[in-house]
This record gives structure tokens, sequence and C-alpha cells, in this order.
């Protein structure tokens, strides 16, 4: 079984730009680095091993996107 992805979103549900952040893009497929990329997300500046960004979509399409790579998704409060 495939490892889950850590994401959590900084927001409200209806948010429609809410703060997202990947913990361990590690574990998703190389294809799916640029899918990313194109909702907003980069790399974090403080070389922490962390994609992050300003959501442009919404939630429901962003994640319905890593799913459709066969990755689970785990969405965790805001550390």
């Amino acid at each position: 079984m495939n490892e889950s992805v850590r994401i959590s979103f900084e927001g409200a549900v209806e948010d429609e730009a809410p703060f997202v952040v990947i913990y361990n893009p590690r574990v998703m497929p190389a294809a799916l680095y640029s899918q990313v990329q194109r909702f907003g997300l980069v790399g974090a500046a403080d070389k922490k091993p962390s994609l992050a960004g300003k959501l442009k979509g919404t939630r429901k399409a962003f994640t319905e996107m890593i799913q459709s790579y066969g990755v689970p998704i785990e969405v965790v409060r805001v550390p």
C-alpha cells in the first residue's frame, strides 16, 4: 500500500485560497510534482522537506488530482 501524503489546509473550508502544506512530498510519484506546482505549491525556502503555498483552485480539485495518481491523502492539523 502507498504511504499517505500528509497535507494541512490553513483557513476555513470555504476559503478560496487557503495556505497548504504537504509535509512528506517524497512519497508522491515524480509526475505528481508538476501537477502540485500548478496548484501553487513550491519547495519551502528554509530547506525543510515540504511543499507549501496559497492554493490555486479548490480543495476538492486539489485532493482529487492527488488521488487520481493513486496516492492516499491524510489531512492533518497545522502543527
